[in-house]
Order: structure tokens, then sequence, then C-alpha cells
């Protein structure tokens, strides 16, 4: 036997499914969603505008012109690298090389971000992190000079005696391999 449906019978249907829904929408209590706060390093590292991805091997003690040793103070090269293609489009060969190497610090500014970046490196061979930086100079460092555009228009410019430093203040690790048991750097 075969049911037929008619077109008064689908109008019906659908006028009550509409009813149903409008009457549980309406008994429905609102969900409020609340963003997740952030921290204030989150905070800061979302809207950093110097960010870096290289690979560390070695981080040293920040000394003085005397030779001792800051407490809370580490420097370290880190290198900055690119994959070139020896091979072809179809049969890629690529190789990494290096591009720079260039020095950051990173301190314990109220923070154990220096010893815990220093007990990272001295626990792995080398260890590919995302620093999070920014520059630092003394304000004697900063002299001001008169430039003129190319519109004939003058400017004062920033210059620095000494090139400014390049001061972590977060860091996020990407890849690491440990020393082998026993080995000590």
């Amino acid at each position: 036997m075969a049911t037929t449906v008619t077109k008064a019978t689908l109008v019906a249907e659908n006028a009550e499914l509409k009813a149903q829904l409008e009457a549980a929408q309406a008994s429905a209590q609102p969900v409020e969603v609340q963003p997740a706060e952030l921290s204030k390093i989150d905070q800061r590292k979302q809207r950093s505008s110097n960010t870096t991805v290289v690979l560390v091997r070695r981080c040293f003690p920040v000394t003085t012109k005397e030779g001792e040793v800051v407490d809370g103070g580490f420097q370290f090269p880190a290198v900055q690298s690119m994959d070139v293609n020896y091979g072809t489009k179809d049969e890629p060969d690529y190789k990494k090389r290096e591009v720079q190497e260039t020095w950051f610090e990173v301190w314990n500014n109220g923070t154990p971000l220096g010893n815990q970046f220093n007990t990272l490196i001295q626990s792995t061979e080398y260890v590919v992190v995302r620093l999070y930086w920014e520059f630092t100079s003394k304000p004697a460092n900063i002299y001001f000079t008169d430039e003129v555009n190319n519109k004939g228009e003058s400017y004062k410019k920033t210059n620095f005696r000494y090139a400014p430093k390049k001061r972590i203040f977060a860091f996020d690790t990407l890849k690491q391999l440990d020393l082998q048991p026993g080995a000590q750097q």
C-alpha cells in the first residue's frame, strides 16, 4: 500500500516543526562564551614584532669587562639557516645552509627565564627554539643627526654608537636532541 503525501500535509508538518523549533529556542538559556584570559607573557608574545626561529648549541654567562660573571644573565650565538634545493623541481635535494649567526641575551629579570634557557642548552646537543625578543640599548648609546631626504625635507635620524642588543623575553622549544647519558657540556 502506497502512502500518498499531499502538499497540505507537508505544509502542516513544516508549520508544526517551525513551531517546535521556535518553542525550543525560546526556552533555551543563552550560553555566554567567555574568551580565555591570556597571561601577560602570552599577550606579550602575541604582540611581539621580533620573533626568530634559530638553532642553539651553546650558552655562556654574561661577564663584565673585568671578566666577572653577572648573575642571571646569559648570552648565546644563534644560527639562522635556510633550505636550498640542489636538485630539480621533480627530484628535489634540499640541504640546510647557514645564513647568519647572531648573538642574543637572556636574563632572570624577576623570572627564572635565563636559568631555564641555560639548563635547556646544557642538557641538549642542540635545540631549535622560537625566540621572542626586543632590542635594548642604553640612552647614552643613542645620538641624532640632521639629515635631508631625497625630497629635500630635513629630519632627525636616530643613530647608535654600538649596535643594540637582542634580549629575549620568552622562548618556545620546537625541537631538541638531548645529550647522550653520561655526556655533559
